[in-house]
């Protein structure tokens, strides 16, 4: 299974961008994000499993919040059986971000934990499930595996990971990424406007401006080491400067995507 990703700090403007892009795309163009390629698995090998009144909302695009719900829900069987097959090949990735978020000292016990079922269904939805149904069009995720494990920005201790199952080299990374650059100053003043209109994380509500900024240059640090890192192992990455034109950017990343079909 092929999939692309997007890494970038927080507030680089990731989703306005992998938004415009879903917007953009045509009819022969080959991608979904994972919640599309859920509803297509249902949809084309497991509709008869669907309530017909779901079915025909489904068919007719209505009510498209609840379609990936839908899915999920039929899905759900599938899992232990998907989890099964993947043999353990996402262990050390698993074990990675767990090393990683229990030293983070500024997140509290719940927040760790939610981070836990935040991951923990990133992989087994976006990733072992869609890789158990051998979907064939590429995934494209904003919010994908590498975005949310900060252990992949070290380097050795991510290349340790790959040499335990170098076989599954391809499994575990992506076959490209999307790497949305800022300066500091561009990642402050967005923050800053997101805490200002209520748009804002729990964790940043209380930070002042040095501690924002600080988090900030922390946080684009983490995206360039990912970014490098990936590089350093031969994935394609696209380097977008998000203070560029949105349509040019858009574009750009299209005919990224593109050149993996």
């Amino acid at each position: 299974m092929k999939r692309i990703e997007i890494v970038g700090a927080s507030g680089a403007g990731k989703t306005t961008l992998f938004e415009k892009v879903l917007c953009a795309r045509q009819k022969n163009d080959d991608f979904k994000t994972p919640a599309e390629a859920r509803i297509q698995i249902i949809k084309s090998i497991y509709k008869g499993l669907l309530p017909l009144n779901r079915r025909s909302l489904i068919k007719y695009n209505i009510l498209k919040k609840y379609h990936d719900k839908w899915a999920l829900e039929i899905l759900r069987k599938y899992n232990v059986k998907a989890i099964l097959s993947s043999s353990n090949i996402y262990d050390g990735l698993i074990e990675l971000f767990l090393s990683y978020l229990m030293k983070n000292r500024k997140l509290t016990p719940v927040r760790k934990l939610e981070k836990c079922q935040l991951y923990y269904r990133q992989i087994l939805h976006d990733l072992i499930l869609l890789e158990y149904f051998n979907v064939g069009f590429i995934i494209f995720s904003d919010a994908g595996i590498l975005m949310h494990n900060q252990g992949i920005a070290d380097e050795k201790a991510y290349r340790k990971i790959l040499s335990q199952n170098p076989s599954f080299t391809h499994k575990i990374n992506p076959t490209g990424i999307v790497y949305c650059k800022l300066s500091a100053e561009t990642s402050f003043r967005r923050r800053k406007h997101r805490i200002s209109s209520g748009v804002v994380r729990d964790i940043e509500i209380d930070l002042d401006d040095k501690e924002l900024l600080a988090s900030c240059k922390m946080s684009l640090e983490s995206a360039e080491k990912k970014a490098n890192v990936m590089k350093s192992l031969g994935v394609p990455v696209l380097e977008i400067d998000v203070a560029e034109n949105t349509s040019k950017n858009t574009e750009s990343i299209l005919e990224f995507i593109r050149s993996f079909y």
